[in-house]
């Protein structure tokens, strides 16, 4: 009885371990996004879509009206999150069996948050504004700009890039 125990356990030992893929490539849909239209932003919207897209651009708000991309590369042995689609490299947070996190703080110190639910295969990026910022909105345009937009993927992965 106890020699089949040490069989066991010595072919247990020799048995390849599962090793967690470096990186994780994504393809992702988007499920939800932020709902916000000119009425929210502006105590008096202006006329045409154009004027909007400037004021958002020139106070500095585009990565928050944009939806995130749909490709990831998660690289756990960099610690980094990229897409190619867009600039930034989150910095993972945490990893674990169930989630993977990450953030990235843009240059006037907004916080860009991603996770990644490993269980049911979904992304969600959440972009937060700094609270002084929301304020010079609203001493421009009328209204608080929202602090939180937040977009959800549901996400497929693979272990080796589509091509």
């Amino acid at each position: 009885m106890q020699l089949s125990l040490v069989f066991t356990a010595m072919a247990l030992a020799s048995m390849p371990v599962a090793v967690q893929a470096e990186t994780i490539y994504l393809s992702c849909q988007q499920v939800s996004k932020p709902k916000f239209g000119p009425a929210d932003l502006f105590a008096k919207p202006p006329a045409d879509q154009d004027q909007v897209i400037q004021a958002i651009y020139e106070a500095g708000f585009a990565g928050f009206v944009v939806d995130p991309p749909e490709t990831w590369a998660v690289d756990l042995s960099e610690g980094t999150i990229k897409s190619p689609g867009d600039g930034r490299a989150y910095q993972i947070t945490r990893v674990t069996d169930t989630e993977i996190t990450g953030s990235f703080v843009s240059e006037n110190k907004n916080i860009f948050l991603w996770g990644l639910n490993r269980i049911n295969g979904t992304v969600a990026v959440t972009n937060t504004l700094r609270a002084e910022d929301q304020k010079e909105w609203k001493a421009k345009h009328g209204k608080l700009f929202p602090i939180l937009w937040m977009w959800s993927q549901k996400c497929n992965a693979s272990d080796q890039p589509a091509m």
